[in-house]
């Protein structure tokens, strides 16, 4: 259901309206309060007695009461109108305080896992996480790189030293490169 522009100004100065009608209920009680306060205190002063506070009249009160209820009532038809559904979620009668304290217990231990790989990059594979490691990779590679060289018969230049100082250099630009990152996140 659209409401037309003309609608939509109404609404908006009804609801204008009820708010400054509420201001102007809130402000008349709190200087009613007020001035009971001052009669209470000037007649302390004056009969050494503590002062009941002045009681509206009855038919004022039912008047004060009326229009709360019918401001109510508007304010009630133009949230319809204007309202979104809301989804509430209740509590289930049955359920226990543990079940509760289980749920508690798992969204914490949750929120632990992921503040522990918070700087740490991570692969989803289905509904599993897989932190990525870059050193762990970049060795895994020079592991598979080694064996086949040794496999195609390059063992002299495998165990030679400027291969083996190649491999240790690669694996500290990886270790850098991993705690680049990390900070970075952070």
């Amino acid at each position: 259901m659209k409401l037309s522009k003309k609608e939509m100004e109404d609404i908006k100065k009804d609801k204008k309206e009820l708010k400054e009608l509420n201001n102007w209920v809130h402000r008349l009680q709190q200087n009613v309060e007020s001035l009971e306060k001052r009669l209470d205190a000037i007649e302390r002063r004056l009969s050494g007695e503590p002062f009941e506070k002045v009681r509206l009249s009855a038919a004022i009160k039912n008047k004060t009461e009326n229009e709360l209820n019918k401001l109510k009532e508007e304010i009630d038809k133009l949230k319809k109108n204007t309202e979104k559904p809301v989804i509430s979620i209740s509590r289930k009668a049955g359920k226990s305080e543990k079940n509760y304290d289980a749920i508690l217990m798992d969204i914490e231990r949750r929120i632990e896992k992921i503040e522990k790989r918070k700087g740490a990059p991570v692969v989803k594979v289905g509904k599993v996480e897989v932190p990525i490691e870059i050193t762990g990779i970049v060795g895994g590679l020079l592991a598979l790189l080694i064996a086949i060289m040794i496999f195609e018969g390059y063992k002299k230049l495998v165990i030679s030293p400027p291969f083996v100082a190649f491999i240790g250099i690669v694996l500290l630009i990886a270790t850098g490169v991993k705690t680049y990152i990390i900070n970075v996140k952070k």
